[in-house]
This record gives structure tokens, sequence and C-alpha cells, in this order.
């Protein structure tokens, strides 16, 4: 799983969001499974159209809350793999680029073979 907290304000999460929507289609065969986690205050209405528009294909939790109490940072964007047995393996803040999570997802696909 790729956890992916973020928010439609923040100029690095825009960047980087086309390529989670790449790599979710590419590795959806192998069981990874994106999920964003938007800390907009503005709640679902802030988010969807921007999730809408940009064609975001994971799911969206819309909860400053539930970030801070499981993902908890200050950052945005923080992203977070998460293998089969729930362990977080691999932590970024900041924009993360898509040839950079592809190399961490292949390692840990394999891994999990």
């Amino acid at each position: 799983m790729v956890v992916n907290v973020w928010a439609t304000w923040c100029p690095p999460c825009r960047v980087e969001m086309p390529g989670f929507v790449d790599l979710q289609r590419e590795f959806e065969d192998a069981g990874v499974q994106f999920v964003g986690i938007a800390v907009d205050w503005g709640g679902a209405e802030a988010v969807r159209p921007f999730v809408e528009e940009k064609g975001v294909n994971f799911p969206q939790i819309v909860d400053p809350g539930l970030a801070a109490r499981h993902f908890p940072g200050e950052a945005v964007p923080r992203t977070y793999l998460i293998d089969k047995k729930g362990r977080i393996r691999y932590e970024h803040s900041g924009v993360i680029l898509k040839w950079a999570l592809d190399d961490a997802l292949e390692r840990l696909v394999r891994e999990g073979q």
C-alpha cells in the first residue's frame, strides 16, 4: 500500500499526483493500492474537484485528524510504503517523483513474491 498525505493547496502535491495515478495503474495487478489522505480543511468540497479534474484513480480520505493520528508530521506531501504485514517500509517527506517511487515499489513487490 502507498499512503500519500497531501492537500490541494500544496504545489508539490500537485506535481507528484499524476505520477501516482500512473503508478496505481501500473502496479494494480501486483496488488499495490494507493490511498490519499487529504488534509484540506475545506473537506470533500475542496478535494473532489481536483480529484475529478486530474483523473485520480485511487481512494481519497479527507481527514486531517486521521493523518495526524496515524501518519504524523508537518510536511505535505508525505508518502509511506506499507508492506503486506502492515509495516511502514519507506517514508518520504516532500515531493517524490514517479521514477523514485517506481524503484521502491518494484523492490517491495519483488520481496513479497
